[in-house]
């Protein structure tokens, strides 16, 4: 009972600091709505010269914090009684505890004139960690065979296989058409490739001593040979134009040439590239 007593005291304070207010905006409320009835507003109201209007929408405001109050000063003290309740119940939980703690430690003792003999510590089994490591007969990770160079992967291909290669397609525009001897020509040379990029692209203008374009083909797989299934590289569109000046120095007619390749037919790839190609194209002229 002491204990109830105790906590009922120690919670009764904050509880009557939230009731109380709401008490007092209840009797305010009241009083400001009789005044109001009767026509006669308070002396406070007269001095400071606020007309019924104000006092209405005050009265407005007390009765809306009235209405509040209703549901605040049952909620609060519902609060308030649970609250004692549960505090003294934990309170009395905790002292039960304790006292059971202390009759134990009463009823453990050994009694006088007799031995006790208290049973060996278990001994704790070992504990193992897994092992790891692999046993003799455990197969070993194999490098996966795609775009490898492990002869145990098999003969080499595509997988999936590659678009078909799109030729390297070259034109010649020649200027003027039937120039004279000492005029300066002006060729110029279109090279469009569908499927890869184009490295360069050389011109021989037919009164060369030698022509020296380079041979039909020219890849080669530079490194360690490929195996298995590889992934074909990505089709790369790629164009060029290139303009050449040059000056005849005797009449006659000349054959114009052009040859152009793609990056990967002059720089050998490993494996080689499915779209490198090479083309070439001719113009006749007439030096007079």
């Amino acid at each position: 009972m002491a204990l109830y007593n105790g906590v009922r005291t120690m919670f009764l304070l904050p509880a009557a600091l939230v009731v109380a207010p709401l008490v007092v905006v209840v009797g305010v409320a009241r009083w400001l709505r009789r005044h109001l009835e009767d026509g006669t507003p308070p002396r406070w109201a007269r001095l400071l010269g606020v007309e019924r209007p104000g006092l209405i929408r005050l009265l407005a405001v007390f009765d809306g914090l009235r209405v509040i109050s209703l549901v605040a000063i049952p909620a609060v003290a519902l609060l308030f009684i649970a609250t004692v309740d549960l505090t003294v119940s934990r309170l009395s939980v905790g002292q039960e505890g304790k006292r059971g703690s202390r009759s134990s430690q009463v009823l453990g003792l050994p009694l006088t004139g007799g031995t006790t003999t208290l049973p060996d510590a278990a001994t704790a089994a070992p504990v193992t960690s897994p092992d790891n490591t692999s046993s003799p007969g455990a197969p070993t990770p194999t490098r996966p065979c795609r775009n490898s160079t492990d002869p145990g992967c098999g003969p080499f291909r595509w997988d999936p296989p590659p678009a078909p290669n799109q030729p390297l397609v070259i034109q010649i525009d020649d200027s003027p058409s039937t120039p004279q001897v000492g005029e300066r020509v002006t060729v110029t040379v279109h090279a469009a490739e569908a499927d890869s990029q184009i490295d360069s692209v050389t011109v021989s203008f037919g009164d060369e001593e030698a022509v020296t374009l380079p041979p039909a083909s020219v890849v080669a797989c530079d490194g360690d040979s490929p195996a298995g299934p590889w992934t074909p590289p990505d089709a790369t569109p790629d164009q060029t134009v290139a303009t050449y000046g040059h000056t005849y120095s005797r009449p006659g007619d000349y054959t114009i040439a052009a040859y152009g390749a793609s990056v990967d037919f002059l720089h050998p790839t490993c494996p080689p590239n499915p779209y490198a190609s090479q083309g070439t194209a001719t113009a006749a002229i007439h030096v007079g």
